[in-house]
C-alpha cells in the first residue's frame, strides 16, 4: 500500500513491488473466501437439514483449509510478504505521517461498516484489529521511531525484538478471544487478545515493516527495479492488483460476500 514510481520517470514503475504486493492480497481474498464457506455452518440456521451438493463439498474443504497447516503456514508467508513490501513503500512515500492516518481513518471506516452490519444481521462481522489497522499503525510508529533516530541498525534491531517478543511471547495466535471493551481495546490490538471476524495485533507484524524500511532503504536506493528484465506480460494482473491494493482491498469482501450470500439463497440456504 504505497506509492513506488521510479523519480527517473516520474512514472515508471517498480514492478516486482507491485507483484509481490498483489499476489500477497490475492493470496488474502483466497483465505477470506475460505473463511466464508467454512463459516455456513454458523451464518445459516438450516445447513444441517441441505444434504450433500457441490455447496457443501466446498464447505467440506474450506473447513480442512482453514484447520489445515497449509494455512497456518501460507497464511503467514504472505502476511510476512504484505507487511514487508508494505515496509519497503515507506521509503517511498514523501509523508508517512499523512499516509498512515489516512490508512487509520479506513480501518475506522471499516470498523463502523462491519459494526453496523453485525448488529444488523446477527453475523460476526466486526473488523477492529485487521490488516489496515496493523499497516496503519505500523506506519505511524515506524515514522516516530525514525523521526527519533533515522538510522537502518535502530529499525533493524527494532524489527527483530518485535518479531522476536511476537513469535515468542505474545504468539501467532492470542491466548484468548473477547469481546471489545474500554478496557481491553489497547490488548486486542497489541495482539494479546483476539475479536472480530479478521483480527492481528501490533507484534509480530510490526517487525516486518520496520525491517522493509530497511531493505528499501538498502536496496532500492536509486529507485529503479533490481529486475527489470525479468517483468512479463503475464505478470500485469497479479501487479495490477498490487498497483490498486487499496481499493482492492476495501471491496473485495463485500464482492465476496455478497456472492456467497447470493449463491447460499439461491441453494435454499438462510440465517
Amino acid at each position: 500500500m504505497g506509492d513506488y514510481r521510479m523519480e527517473s520517470t516520474g512514472s515508471k514503475r517498480i514492478w516486482e513491488l507491485d507483484f509481490l504486493r498483489g499476489f500477497s492480497i490475492l493470496m488474502m481474498i483466497g483465505d477470506h473466501l475460505m473463511y466464508d464457506f467454512q463459516s455456513f455452518p454458523v451464518w445459516f440456521s438450516n445447513y444441517a437439514a441441505i444434504e450433500g451438493g457441490v455447496i457443501r463439498a466446498v464447505v467440506e474443504a474450506a473447513n480442512w483449509y482453514w484447520y489445515s497447516d497449509l494455512r497456518f503456514v501460507g497464511h503467514q508467508i504472505f502476511i510476512i510478504f504484505f507487511f514487508g513490501v508494505s515496509g519497503i513503500s515507506f521509503t517511498f512515500s514523501r509523508n508517512n505521517m499523512k499516509r498512515g492516518l489516512k490508512f487509520l481513518g479506513f480501518a475506522a471506516l471499516i470498523f463502523a461498516l462491519t459494526r453496523t452490519a453485525e448488529i444488523v444481521s446477527g453475523l460476526p462481522l466486526t473488523i477492529f484489529s485487521g490488516v489496515i489497522t496493523i499497516f496503519a499503525l505500523s506506519t505511524l510508529i515506524t515514522f516516530l521511531l525514525r523521526r527519533i533516530w533515522n538510522n537502518d541498525l535502530f529499525l533493524l534491531l527494532c524489527g527483530t525484538a518485535s518479531i522476536i517478543l511476537g513469535f515468542g511471547v505474545i504468539g501467532l495466535e492470542p491466548a484468548e478471544v473477547v469481546e471489545l471493551t474500554w478496557s481491553n481495546w489497547i490488548s486486542i490490538l497489541i495482539g494479546l487478545k483476539g475479536y472480530g471476524a479478521d483480527y492481528f495485533g501490533l507484534f509480530p507484524y510490526i517487525g516486518y515493516v520496520m525491517i522493509g524500511t530497511v531493505i528499501g532503504n538498502q536496496l532500492y536506493k536509486n529507485r529503479v527495479s533490481l529486475l527489470p528484465h525479468w517483468e512479463k506480460k503475464w505478470q500485469s494482473p497479479v501487479a495490477f492488483v498490487g498497483r490498486h491494493s487499496l481499493v482492492v482491498f476495501l471491496t473485495h469482501q463485500i464482492i465476496l460476500l455478497s456472492l456467497v450470500l447470493a449463491i447460499a439463497y439461491a441453494a435454499g440456504y438462510h440465517f
